[in-house]
């Protein structure tokens, strides 16, 4: 019987003096921890990231309109000029870095992309989904007035609702053009605040 408590207490002093160690290892651990000083990582010190700006030359069924994104200033300037060519490095002081090229129906995926848009029709605006627009570009002929109009209704959604990489992706894959998604991967991040402020210049051939 005797042996029994002999054993029964070593094994009890063996086990507190096991805990005392672990528990005395784990304090001057976290002591150690929260007194070492914490160097500032420049990896993780957050920066601004804004897009290059650039011009995009859209060729729509003939009629050419250029839009230069100004990512630092928010603005786009919008050149309606049926003469402007891709050949030209730069048009009216604005850069052409990429060019789209398709038909109305690419402008009807657009206009369905940003929500529909409001035009104006005798007194009254009424609202167009993508096809009533396509429908407006290839009933009749078209004058600059009226472009200037469609163009400024996008951009002003746009600005409203957003443009996103889905979006890009739809004008990518369904037009002949050099830009690609990963060149305008972070414009859906700006792209609304640079479409609320809109120039739009009319270069009559």
């Amino acid at each position: 019987m005797q042996n029994r408590w002999k054993i029964f207490f070593k094994t009890l002093a063996v086990s507190l003096g096991c805990c005392a160690v672990f528990i005395s290892v784990g304090y001057f651990y976290l002591k150690s921890k929260t007194e070492t000083p914490v160097e500032n990582d420049v990896q993780n010190v957050p920066y601004s990231y804004i897009p290059e700006s650039a011009g995009i030359l859209f060729d729509i069924s003939g009629e050419k309109t250029l839009f230069f994104l100004d990512f630092a200033n928010k603005t786009v300037d919008v050149i309606i000029d049926d003469t402007l060519s891709a050949a030209d490095t730069e048009h009216y002081g604005y850069p052409i870095d990429y060019t789209v090229s398709g038909d109305y129906t690419l402008v009807a995926g657009i206009v369905d992309a940003v929500g529909g848009i409001e035009l104006e029709y005798g007194d009254e605006e009424l609202f167009y989904t993508g096809v009533q627009v396509e429908n407006i570009l290839t009933s009749k002929i078209i004058d600059t007035d009226t472009r200037a109009e469609i163009i400024e209704k996008i951009l002003s959604k746009i600005a409203k609702n957003g443009f996103f990489r889905e979006d890009f992706l739809y004008l990518t894959e369904n037009s002949e053009t050099n830009l690609t998604v990963p060149d305008c991967y972070y414009w859906q991040d700006f792209i609304s605040d640079v479409c609320k402020t809109v120039r739009i210049h009319d270069f009559k051939a």
